[in-house]
């Protein structure tokens, strides 16, 4: 039975945050287990973007620095990075780091921050739908990999987590030729599913502290939920952590898959150790606006009405800035800007919700229609 740890964290202070990890590595029965000296450790964080870390979009600085130094103290060389989205340049990330408040963390020694931004094509026979995928170095080359993922919704996958966090292992510009392939979110987690078998993160430990509701994964609001959530399997971790927020198994993507094939992605099949997750439970979680398609037969009055279900995405023209990111990263190339005004051409648009993921300024709104908000609510 797999185990997933849940370790009370009130807050972002320094105190908080080091007895949770304490708890977390004594219940995993030592960091020892995990850790050898001299390995190369890759701690992979959640950096989609340049927030502060009060925003909720990244994960905390606190959090990568307290496992940090753990990992180092162990013996292990210790590498702290992510490709977040749009481009992955040395640059783009020397600005992640500053704005996310990480640059603090080379301070600790046997610490770095990836700068490396070359990547190395992996071959896994035993993807459903990919079989080749594009990794970037510093995951290659680590001898374990510790996933650290932020919780929070997602407006094409419902849910972030454990598992999602690891497409931040395929670099930069290249996510949205896979957002291009994998066009609806069965396929999309599907890849998810493969990316995360083909690197199998020894650990992953969430930073559930202040989780992210509604339009994640980063146009969405900060909600407490006062845990740090560990686990060897990150199936089981995205499990327990999406019923702590009162998202149904069968609409997390992700969760589906896995079950499907046969991973461990069912709560009864979990033993929760630490603290009671009755106490931890949100029966007001605000969910994203807009998940779900609805898919018809090819017939041409059906595939009108999938049309006209589809979601729609509103700018924001206020808000908006002009800084031409939608239009740089939308895999489907579907988004124009004129006279300092983006429009969409809704029959490229794929709905993977890049745009709206990436947007700075929260402007762009996914517009879900009537039939459909009814649909999912069943």
């Amino acid at each position: 039975m797999e185990k997933v740890i849940l370790a009370k964290c009130d807050n972002y202070t320094q105190e908080e945050v080091s007895k949770a990890m304490d708890k977390v590595f004594e219940h995993l029965g030592g960091i020892d287990k995990f850790i050898k000296k001299d390995k190369n450790v890759l701690i992979k964080a959640n950096l989609l973007m340049k927030k502060k870390p009060d925003d909720a979009v990244t994960t905390h600085p606190l959090v990568i620095k307290e496992i940090a130094k753990r990992v180092a103290k162990a013996g292990a060389s210790v590498v702290v990075g992510d490709s977040p989205g749009g481009f992955y340049n040395e640059d783009v990330l020397k600005g992640i780091y500053s704005s996310c408040g990480y640059k603090g963390i080379e301070e600790i020694e046997n610490v770095k921050l990836n700068y490396n931004t070359s990547s190395e094509e992996v071959v896994f026979k035993e993807g459903i739908v990919a079989k080749r995928l594009t990794i970037i170095k510093p995951a290659v080359d680590a001898d374990l990999i510790i996933n650290v993922p932020k919780l929070k919704t997602h407006m094409m996958m419902t849910y972030t987590g454990a598992v999602k966090n690891l497409f931040g292992l395929i670099p930069g510009a290249l996510k949205a030729e896979y957002h291009l392939r994998m066009k609806d979110e069965r396929n999309f987690a599907q890849l998810l599913v493969d990316i995360c078998e083909c690197k199998k993160p020894q650990l992953s430990i969430m930073d559930a502290v202040i989780g992210m509701e509604g339009e994640g994964p980063s146009a969405g609001n900060p909600r407490k939920v006062g845990l740090i959530i560990a686990s060897t399997n990150p199936y089981a971790l995205d499990v327990v952590a999406s019923h702590i927020i009162g998202i149904k198994a069968n609409k997390v993507p992700t969760i589906i898959v896995a079950r499907e094939r046969g991973l461990p992605a069912k709560l009864q099949e979990i033993e929760i150790i630490g603290e009671e997750i009755a106490s931890f439970i949100i029966k007001d979680f605000k969910f994203p606006n807009s998940i779900r398609d609805v898919r018809f037969s090819k017939n041409k009055v059906f595939g009108f009405i999938t049309e006209y279900l589809k979601p729609k995405l509103i700018f924001d023209k206020e808000k908006c800035i002009a800084c031409r990111r939608c239009m740089e990263h939308c895999p489907a190339k579907a988004i124009t800007i004129e006279v300092r005004q983006p429009s969409v051409d809704l029959k490229k648009c794929i709905r993977c919700f890049c745009c709206h993921e990436l947007c700075p300024q929260k402007a762009i709104e996914i517009k879900k229609n009537w039939i459909l908000k009814t649909i999912n609510k069943n």
